[in-house]
């Protein structure tokens, strides 16, 4: 959920800049051992060129993601041309994978997010969100504003809360509301990157160097700023990602200064852990079920987990080189998906990321 650019310049809104911020400054780290810990699986994706980009769980417990490539399928006389598709994908607990080729007209996919109806949702460079149901019917909404007018700028990355779905563009929080197909935009100084939900319903998003947050009821905006003297280079930070821990913290990526760290909405201090691989470029985050959450290290293909308590960061999966030349992440994309009990028995709890680069998924599980 985007997870992702950087976004425009900070202006300060409604509430000013939260002040006395409490700052754990790069927290005492502990590395576990991950050799034993974990059972570490990759898929490759059929489809050559797909580059998996962002992935999340579906209502059907499989895992979905979207193809970052436009892929080319000739016509059965390749003579007469062909089509160029961009690919949604499913993958089961058990690894088997299902591709779907979109064509939407030459647009690139961007988000993935799991919504009401035994559908999910993508967002992609144009306007407009695509729809695929569990069972892999593709459709296609223009959302419109309660004035009938149509939204006609790309919605970039997408979370969803209780039948909404929710992002951010230039100075403007947005909500569809699925149900009723109404879109709603709130004027939110400094947002422009990705949003979570909490469980109070307040929206956070990331902002230039902070991480903001909106109260859609009272209309509210306030701003945390991230520092950035974790970094050697004391680079301003770079929020990539933001999940919303069990515990209710807000977690982030800083991707340039390779650390993550939290908001804690109580006081509005903010604690950071430098990451255990230099230069690992953490970028996507997700949270799991215990107060942990998990992220993908873009330049080294893997991912960590971290927890809040004894500040404990651990890779698992195998570490590769960083090809800078391909211009693709070695990983990008991850989701958490829970235990549950299935028709086959009990399913254990298990993480999923992308691999843009190899062109695979890969999956983590305890052992």
């Amino acid at each position: 959920m985007g997870r992702r650019p950087s976004v425009v310049s900070l202006s300060t809104k409604a509430l000013a800049v939260v002040a006395g911020l409490a700052l754990v400054i790069g927290a005492t780290l502990t590395s576990a051992h991950a050799a034993g810990l974990f059972r570490y699986k990759t898929y490759k994706v059929p489809t050559a060129n797909s580059e998996p980009r962002y992935i999340t769980e579906g209502p059907d417990g499989n895992l979905w993601w979207v193809g970052s490539g436009e892929v080319f399928t000739p016509n059965p006389d390749p003579d007469t041309g062909g089509t160029f598709t961009s690919n949604i994908g499913r993958i089961t607990p058990a690894g088997d994978i299902t591709e779907f080729p979109v064509d939407c007209g030459g647009c690139l996919f961007d988000d993935i997010a799991s919504g009401p109806g035994n559908q999910l949702f993508v967002s992609s460079n144009s306007a407009g969100l695509w729809t695929i149901t569990s069972d892999g019917v593709v459709g296609f909404v223009q959302p419109q504003r309660s004035d009938g007018s149509a939204v006609t700028y790309a919605l970039g990355p997408l979370t969803s809360d209780s039948g909404d779905l929710w992002g951010a563009t230039t100075d403007i929080v947005w909500r569809y509301d699925v149900a009723s197909g109404v879109f709603t935009e709130f004027a939110v100084s400094g947002a422009g990157g990705e949003v979570v939900v909490d469980a109070d319903g307040i929206v956070w998003f990331t902002a230039e160097s902070a991480i903001g947050r909106f109260d859609p009821t009272t209309g509210l905006s306030a701003t945390t700023p991230v520092p950035d003297e974790i970094s050697p280079g004391n680079q301003p930070a770079t929020i990539s990602s933001l999940a919303v821990a069990s515990d209710g913290n807000i977690w982030f990526t800083d991707r340039f200064n390779h650390a993550v760290g939290y908001l804690d909405p109580a006081d509005s201090s903010v604690t950071q852990f430098a990451t255990l691989t230099p230069e690992a470029g953490p970028q996507d985050i997700a949270a799991a079920d215990d107060g942990s959450v998990w992220f993908t290290q873009a330049r080294v293909g893997n991912i960590a987990r971290a927890t809040p308590d004894e500040g404990v960061i651990t890779e698992a999966g195998k570490a590769v080189g960083d090809d800078p030349r391909s211009g693709l992440e070695d990983a990008l994309g991850v989701a958490f998906r829970p235990a549950r009990v299935g028709p086959d028995g009990a399913d254990p709890e298990s993480v999923w990321f992308t691999m843009q680069a190899a062109n695979k998924i890969a999956s983590v599980t305890a052992r």
